[in-house]
């Protein structure tokens, strides 16, 4: 039997990340889901390949400033509405946005967008009008005071490829040379915004060499921004740490981590995932039922859990759209998916606050976190990896007087249900429950 110890006596000085952001929604297709947004207490929402099904109306600069040969002056020559209507209620949600200033990816034979912009300098001018109308009213516009600006999207994807999906025909030095007239236009108009980038397919050659570029050049880096899509929660915690130790030893110590796109993929495949998926539609239904069913499920939490031991600030998943194969949360009719109630219940125990106390597990592949704030304690258990398990829950550093325990389950059989209800007395408990592979569990204990 394995054991779980957590001691409430022992808080720690860290609070939860946000790291159960989402790319994209609340709107999406012809459904409004801001309802969940708000029940999940999303945090971020980063926008990249918005609106799926019809991206050309949406968050891109093509969509917003259609004609580029037009005065970007003129506000005649944007169309927001759109895009107003999105963030609009990513903001009534209570989500902070990342708005991905660049174009999104083009699996097509002719990339009409997705590559370098014709005129740096005037793609420059238009992203700081369009920041202009989100936060100073420009042009019939808002007051979001949105923070975090993104500078483009994985443009290392295929090196200097020129039939690279996200930076066509475009080079390494083009990349760096529209990061470094960006920020520096954006940081002219407002210093205090958070400017970043450039979302990397991961922490790789290209994108130290993106860093070096930055400190070079004596560059703002607000946030880094990298992607991942993985099965292995350790090998993502070494990228971290590696990203990390590289921003500190170029200069970069207060840059943010934001870890901007991450799902799942299985271990078990041999070959090209990303080739298999889209090649054989086995593969795929295979690799999109994972996501969303307890396997998923599990793998989110544990990633939540992981995450708040890695150096990553931020994490939005990819993706919140219904319609989109990615979306782990919902299926394509826009009903709830067990990956939902793994955000749920991260969402609970980060809207609940205060601060992480001690714990510990001994079982390979099951991941602990507890977090207490005063007059509610938590705990979540996510078994991703491991062997099914009877476990022995410790519980210590109870305050005086009466406890009760609620036991929420999360499993194949089971959509983030009250499993049971118990009632204690005493600073120590401790109990039995059954832990079977893919389960996670959420524990809330209140102080009577």
């Amino acid at each position: 039997m394995g054991k779980i110890t957590v001691d409430f006596s022992q808080k720690t000085d860290k609070e939860l990340k946000p790291v159960h952001g989402i790319c994209n929604g609340p709107l999406s297709g012809n459904k409004d889901f801001s309802e969940d947004y708000r029940d999940i207490g999303i945090p971020f929402v980063r926008l990249h390949d918005t609106g799926y099904g019809s991206k050309a109306y949406y968050v891109d600069i093509s969509a917003v400033f259609p004609h580029f040969s037009a005065d970007e002056n003129d506000p005649a020559h944007y169309f927001f509405q759109h895009t107003d209507q999105l963030l609009t209620a990513i903001d009534q949600a209570g989500a902070q946005i990342i708005y991905r200033l660049g174009e999104s990816i083009d699996h097509t034979i002719y990339k009409r967008h997705a590559r370098p912009p014709q005129d740096f300098d005037k793609w420059t001018r238009i992203c700081v009008n369009i920041i202009r109308h989100y936060n100073e009213g420009w042009a019939d516009g808002y007051n979001l005071g949105i923070q975090y600006w993104e500078i483009w999207n994985e443009p290392d994807i295929g090196g200097d490829n020129r039939v690279s999906p996200m930076w066509a025909g475009g080079t390494q030095e083009q990349a760096f040379t529209l990061y470094r007239k960006a920020v520096k236009a954006i940081k002219a108009y407002d210093p205090l915004l958070k400017v970043g980038g450039m979302a990397f397919t991961s922490f790789n050659p290209y994108s130290r060499q993106f860093i070096s570029y930055c400190a070079a050049e004596k560059l703002p880096l607000d946030f880094y921004s990298f992607h991942s899509y993985f099965h292995d929660i350790e090998a993502l915690g070494r990228s971290a740490k590696a990203c990390r130790d590289y921003l500190d030893q170029q200069g970069f110590s207060a840059a943010e981590i934001i870890f901007d796109e991450w799902n799942y993929f299985w271990d078990e495949y041999e070959g090209n995932l990303w080739i298999g998926c889209r090649q054989d539609p086995v593969v795929a239904e295979r690799l999109y039922t994972r996501q969303k069913n307890e396997t998923g499920a599990s793998f989110v939490a544990a990633s939540f859990i992981a995450m708040n031991s890695m150096p990553i600030d931020i994490a939005t998943y990819y993706d919140g759209q219904f319609r989109m194969n990615w979306c782990g949360l919902y299926n394509h009719y826009g009903a709830k998916q067990k990956t939902y109630y793994a955000f749920k219940a991260y969402g609970q125990m980060f809207a609940a606050g205060g601060q992480i106390v001690t714990s510990g597990c001994d079982m390979a592949g099951v991941y602990c976190l507890a977090v207490d704030n005063g007059e509610t304690g938590y705990i979540l258990l996510s078994n991703y990896r491991g062997d099914d398990h009877l476990a022995q829950l410790a519980v210590t550093g109870l305050a005086e007087g009466g406890t009760q325990a609620e036991l929420i389950l999360l499993d194949k059989d089971h959509d983030f249900a009250l499993y049971r209800r118990e009632h204690f007395h005493g600073h120590q408990v401790e109990q039995t429950i059954r832990l079977d592979r893919h389960t996670v569990a959420l524990i809330k204990i209140s102080r009577a």
